[in-house]
């Protein structure tokens, strides 16, 4: 029977947990978040190998081992149209590196797959803009997925729109997502939905807002879009905020539990680290943006 499910140990103290999963997604399982004795934790956190270099005075880049990455550079400022706060800026830096980490999730995740069967079709990608004339990805009677820049996007709902009779509906936007990844492997489908978490603590978050957001404003739009596709929410933050060992924190425990009752799955990543804290990046960002518009 064991030959059907995979084996995992992990370890708190002196507590040992030996979890025999069967039957689950065999991509990505060992990454999931797992509930044992009332406790969730994830066996094998995923921790890519990602090294960020400082260029140029004022340019951080991600490598990884297929490519590099640019995280922000002077471009950024000059194409800053509205009065940004330091917050944007380390919301921007967290989203880039999120979509590194999306890159390094997938092409792991294909390669495991096809390590353990080399008959096995498997693929994915990151989902970035290709068209900014074309911001729409995705639509149905119901909601629209368009690209909000390179990386992120948004989600309307069609309502009927009263003040033109004219018109088929009118669009509200009611969420955004940092990013969005697929993966295939046979007639499995998934659509990994990227969150980038960049806050050093959940103290000034109110947990009750961010699980209504995720669990009413992105889950259900996302299924009745991509019917054939199995979510897998992936929070992307600092370690230090989401685990304590391997054993999920309170906000994030709930926000599992919360997900578990949409058949939702979850993979909690730590930020991986950067020559300086991202307060530091956006700090130095925030400050070349008062000089700029000084000129």
């Amino acid at each position: 029977m064991e030959k059907d499910g995979i084996i995992f140990t992990a370890h708190k103290k002196d507590i040992s947990y030996r979890v025999f999963f069967q039957k689950m997604s065999p991509i990505l399982t060992k990454h999931y978040t797992h509930k044992v004795e009332k406790k969730y934790f994830s066996p094998e956190i995923f921790r890519p190998p990602i090294f960020f270099q400082e260029e140029n005075g004022f340019s951080l880049h991600a490598y990884t081992g297929s490519g590099a990455y640019l995280i922000y550079d002077g471009v950024d400022i000059v194409d800053s149209k509205v009065s940004l706060k330091r917050s944007n800026f380390k919301g921007l830096i967290g989203e880039r590196i999120l979509s590194v980490v999306l890159e390094e999730l997938v092409k792991s995740a294909v390669k495991d797959a096809l390590s353990k069967n080399p008959e096995k079709e498997a693929t994915g990608k990151v989902l970035r803009a290709v068209d900014s004339n074309n911001r729409v990805m995705v639509q149905n009677d119901k909601y629209l997925l368009l690209h909000k820049g390179n990386i992120n996007f948004v989600i309307q709902q069609k309502i009927k729109d009263i003040t033109n009779p004219e018109s088929d509906y009118a669009a509200v936007t009611i969420s955004e997502i940092d990013g969005l990844a697929y993966l295939h492997c046979d007639s499995a489908r998934y659509l990994l939905v990227g969150e980038a978490k960049t806050v050093r603590s959940w103290k000034n978050t109110s947990p009750s807002e961010f699980y209504g957001r995720v669990s009413e404003g992105i889950v259900p739009p996302l299924k009745s879009l991509f019917p054939d596709y199995e979510l897998i929410f992936v929070f992307v933050g600092n370690e230090n905020i989401n685990f304590t060992g391997n054993i999920l924190k309170p906000v994030p425990r709930h926000l599992t539990e919360k997900l578990e009752e949409q058949k939702v799955k979850t993979l909690f990543i730590p930020l991986p680290p950067t020559p300086k804290t991202l307060d530091e990046y956006a700090e130095q960002m925030y400050h070349a943006l008062q000089k700029d518009r000084e000129r």
